[in-house]
């Protein structure tokens, strides 16, 4: 089966998950997977390589994140039209491009790896190809994406023969905003995972804090650090706090002044790593905030590790965690399991019990297993 698949633009755990299903697959003599991606270099040297055929577009995303900013919002707005014509200008080149590089009458299936993205659906119709769609994050809340094509759900709909969510909440968000729900399937991502060294008990009377993730608002640096300088000193101290992931200038500095006007100690921003899962076995808390998680793999790298993991009640995080104890809802709600764990009444023993089932339940055979059964059905 030739199987050519669209990546996406953005850096986060799309393409991750892409890569990882990719390597997982390769030597598969059933599969032969051919990937076009949008002129950026996240994909580029990891898919080379794996050694697997891939080419560089034009093409742009359909679906992109609304600014924060009012001001930000207001200069989108005027600025729309002009968006619309680079948007068709750019999937007009891709139209172009993509006949020199792929002979359409050897491809029996097209997956596109990411919602923000509509090309596969354009080649599928184009080319009367069949077409997996697969939504890694919900269409509203957390980044509010907004379309530069007209009439999204029914274009979606129309095109594609199968559409795979990576949570039930993700799913869920796309089918109240008018998916076909008749079309869509929940398939867990899968992750490297029996690589993860377990949590090792330095008795060191420090508990140490990992939060990964790239560095700005919708993903709760900002709000984890406010809320961690309402806790008692004692408490405060008997804590270290790592960071890591990129972050623009005005982002990082905005964190370092909540930590400097509020006196919190034991911060360390260690920027963007690689391979930062075999770094977590070092601490005994992990911690995401994201404002709404599409399913969370940081979150599953610090479960797999045995760490005690700490998440927003909201997206796939709730779905993913067994502990609902260590799900918050607000400031209050975080503030008192972080004083349970200085108590001792939140122990790191039961999480690293857990570890193996997280493993297992999430691992990447399985998921590229489940991944396939969906091709069979097409």
């Amino acid at each position: 089966m030739n199987v050519l698949y669209i990546a996406g633009i953005n850096k986060g755990g799309s393409p991750q998950a892409l890569l990882n299903f990719l390597a997982e697959i390769k030597g598969d003599s059933d599969i032969k997977p051919i990937v076009l991606m949008g002129k950026n270099d996240v994909y580029e040297n990891s898919l080379n390589e794996l050694g697997i055929e891939n080419y560089k577009l034009s093409f742009c995303e359909v679906n992109c994140p609304r600014s924060v900013a009012k001001w930000k919002r207001f200069l989108e707005f005027c600025g729309y039209p002009l968006v619309i014509l680079v948007y068709y200008y750019r999937l007009f080149l891709s139209l172009k491009e993509v006949k020199k590089c792929v002979n359409f009458n050897e491809i029996d299936l097209i997956h596109t790896n990411d919602d923000r993205v509509d090309f596969g659906a354009v080649l599928a119709r184009k080319y009367h190809k069949k077409h997996i769609w697969h939504l890694r994050e919900h269409l509203t809340g957390h980044f509010k994406l907004y379309s530069k094509r007209l009439f999204l759900m029914k274009y979606m709909n129309n095109n594609a023969n199968q559409f795979i969510a990576i949570s039930n909440s993700v799913a869920d968000n796309w089918i109240e905003n008018g998916l076909n729900s008749k079309k869509i399937q929940v398939v867990y991502d899968g992750l490297t995972l029996q690589d993860i060294p377990k949590h090792v008990d330095r008795n060191d009377g420090i508990n140490k804090i990992v939060f990964v993730g790239q560095i700005y608002e919708a993903k709760g640096q900002k709000f984890f650090l406010e809320t961690f300088s309402k806790l008692p000193r004692a408490i405060r101290e008997s804590f270290s706090i790592d960071f890591y992931g990129s972050a623009e200038a005005g982002d990082l500095q905005e964190l370092e002044s909540i930590i400097k006007e509020r006196s919190i100690k034991n911060v360390t921003f260690h920027g963007n790593i690689s391979e930062v899962a075999r770094e977590l076995y070092k601490y005994d808390i992990g911690v995401n905030c994201s404002a709404m998680e599409g399913l969370g793999r940081t979150t599953i790298e610090y479960l797999a590790a045995g760490l005690i993991t700490i998440a927003h009640n909201t997206g796939g995080s709730k779905e993913i965690l067994l502990n609902k104890e260590l799900l918050y809802n607000d400031e209050d709600d975080l503030i008192s399991i972080l004083t349970k764990i200085y108590e001792h009444s939140i122990k790191i023993e039961n999480n690293i019990q857990d570890a193996e089932y997280y493993k297992e339940k999430y691992n990447i055979a399985l998921y590229s297993q489940r991944i396939m059964e969906v091709y069979k059905k097409l």
